[in-house]
């Protein structure tokens, strides 16, 4: 029944002023929004397609040269500029100006059949054949979409233009079978107006649907910066290690679950002997270097669930789940051991060694730092019981 009571008249003016309306809609977002490679585009587009309705309104009154040919190429040039815009905002920038053969052979086409050889069948004929074409390399184009997060938006994308599809190719069709479907574009009959209902949907749809991408991948980008700064707030910069802050927050809540289940845990602080005096003799740079290695020794020995941390300095810190002081002693000494094996290319000279203070979790303990004095306390015993002879050469400390 709804063919017969929504006539082209109606919905033409509809499109004439939703389309309008969406050129609006797209220029407030980009004004007030981020956007993305492709917008622009997409903007184009929606006042191309925009001035088109405003040509098909005066059908009638304008010369056809304007309504018929004109109009059309317009619409295909604007499929061109959604094209480009898709493409751009999935990251293939490269324009096509090969493409611009759609609209050249539209305008070509409709003049020869508009004053050669009248026949609404056979202009439609071709413009359904583009069109549908430009569909399937929109859809192909949304399925190389790279972000899983607009999958959603890109599936109710490619809907509509299935839709739109099908409604298209039911209306070339009737037009060869249906007398009454030929004797004008606008003829009220039920495909004809269910054709016309399904693209005023789709252009509302396919706009609202680029501003959604566009919208989806700013919430996307916003995440990822937000980790990254996450990161930069947890991560130690140098070696990339849980940082100070870091570390305290998992240590806290390691040992609120140690507590809870009755479980050992178990700390252990360390630095590195005469640090400063490789700094002075080989550079900061070198003591750089020297901190990542120790850094990778530590990662070779630790199990995945150990956290480890950089207080500062030369000053590292790890956390030992289910692990008793006597186990984190002898983590303590193989760590040593490693380290001192390190071999550096700047110099051959060069020990590097560790002092190392440890704390188990007792009844007493109610949070991380009076474990840390504990073993704090053991570091600085450990570090002045025995000292190097040498200035470059670390010593190994005896508990």
């Amino acid at each position: 029944v709804l063919p017969f009571f929504i006539s082209y008249h109606h919905l033409s003016d509809c499109e004439l002023l939703l389309n309008f309306y969406m050129c609006a809609a797209l220029y407030v977002y980009s004004k007030s929004h981020k956007t993305y490679p492709g917008f622009g585009f997409w903007m184009i587009a929606a006042v191309l397609v925009a001035l088109t309705y405003t040509l098909l309104f005066l059908r009638g009154i304008a010369p056809d040269f304007l309504t018929i040919p004109i109009a059309n190429t317009i619409v295909m040039v604007s499929a061109i500029f959604r094209l480009e815009g898709m493409k751009r905002f999935i990251g293939r920038d490269k324009f096509n100006y090969w493409s611009f053969w759609m609209p050249a052979l539209t305008f070509v086409w409709y003049m020869y059949f508009t004053y050669v050889e009248n026949s609404i069948v056979i202009r439609n004929a071709l413009f359904s054949v583009l069109t549908f074409g430009v569909v399937l390399w929109l859809i192909y184009l949304l399925r190389a979409n790279p972000w899983d997060e607009t999958k959603n938006i890109t599936n109710f994308f490619i809907a509509t233009l299935v839709i739109y599809s099908v409604f298209l190719i039911l209306r070339a069709v009737n037009m060869f079978i249906d007398p009454a479907s030929r004797e004008s574009l606008t003829a009220s009959t039920p495909i004809n107006n269910f054709y016309f209902l399904s693209v005023l949907v789709s252009d509302i749809s396919w706009s609202a649907c680029f501003i959604l991408l566009n919208g989806q991948r700013m919430a996307m980008e916003i995440t990822s910066l937000t980790q990254q700064l996450d990161k930069l707030a947890s991560i130690d910069g140098l070696t990339g290690i849980y940082n100070r802050r870091k570390f305290l927050e998992l240590g806290s809540a390691e040992m609120a679950r140690a507590k809870r289940y009755n479980d050992k845990l178990s700390l252990v602080m360390f630095d590195l002997n005469l640090f400063k005096d490789v700094n002075d003799k080989y550079g900061h740079a070198a003591g750089d270097e020297v901190l990542k290695q120790v850094v990778n020794v530590c990662r070779r020995n630790l199990r995945q669930h150990d956290v480890l941390g950089r207080f500062g300095g030369d000053e590292f810190i790890i956390l030992l789940p289910e692990t008793s002081l006597a186990l984190a002693t002898e983590v303590s000494e193989r760590l040593n051991e490693d380290i001192q094996s390190i071999s550096f290319a700047w110099s051959s000279d060069i020990k590097v060694s560790i002092s190392y203070g440890g704390a188990e979790l007792s009844e007493q303990d109610d949070n991380l730092d009076q474990m840390m004095q504990r073993a704090d306390v053991l570091l600085y015993e450990m570090k002045y019981k025995k000292r190097s002879q040498s200035p470059l050469v670390g010593f190994i400390p005896i508990c």
